[in-house]
């Protein structure tokens, strides 16, 4: 193997180790339901400690958004209410006794949009379906004028994520399309709409009862 590449590999397995334990951390923090200013500054100095991690999501929005919150030491209410949703998203799983939220998937930062155009626009799946297997909804879009690909790329419009998640992911909430789309978007590079599957399902309700 080439000493380049090597190199490059055995920094991206240390980085999707370091990814593996934040979210470890984060399932920790989530575990009472509640997150304290000793907590959010761990969180914050771990990510200072594993700066690598920081340009790769979700680390780098969690970090973002721990700098912020934390520029006065403190984490006010609103803060604590923001980021305990925040890490609930990131570990696919919902709060302490939110049965409202059954998602194994991450939804953390992902994309909600208003309107979603489906006739000529490119999209990809993701992670395995509450609401039916991939066939279906591929069968499903392209009846509609979509037109599925397999993999990610900066032209892709849609990357749509199962919410059951999938055990073949890298991550226990999310795999390297997501995190590959979210690369994209994060650097400019792409205008990919990530999308959970209960939004998508909804939003192909509205069109087809129209």
């Amino acid at each position: 193997m080439d000493i380049n590449n090597n190199t490059a590999f055995n920094a991206a397995a240390i980085d999707d180790t370091k990814i593996t334990e934040l979210i470890g951390i984060c399932r920790g923090v989530l575990a009472d339901g509640y997150v304290n200013d000793d907590e959010a500054a761990f969180l914050l100095k771990w990510l200072e400690q594993n700066r690598s991690c920081t340009d790769i999501w979700p680390a780098n929005v969690l970090y973002k958004r721990l700098s912020m919150f934390l520029e006065d030491d403190i984490i006010d209410q609103d803060e604590q209410k923001e980021l305990l949703i925040a890490l609930a998203e990131i570990t696919g799983g919902g709060l302490p006794k939110d049965t409202n939220k059954r998602s194994h998937s991450s939804t953390f930062d992902m994309d909600y949009p208003d309107t979603m155009p489906i006739d000529g626009k490119l999209f990809c799946l993701t992670g395995n379906f509450y609401i039916g297997p991939r066939k279906q909804i591929v069968e499903t879009l392209e009846a509609m004028g979509g037109i599925f690909k397999k993999g990610i790329s900066a032209k892709l419009d849609y990357l749509i994520v199962g919410e059951v998640g999938s055990a073949a992911w890298a991550q226990s909430s999310f795999g390297r399309k997501i995190e590959t789309a979210m690369g994209y978007r994060g650097k400019g590079q792409s205008s990919i709409q990530v999308i959970p599957e209960s939004h998508w399902a909804a939003k192909m309700q509205e069109i087809l009862v129209v």
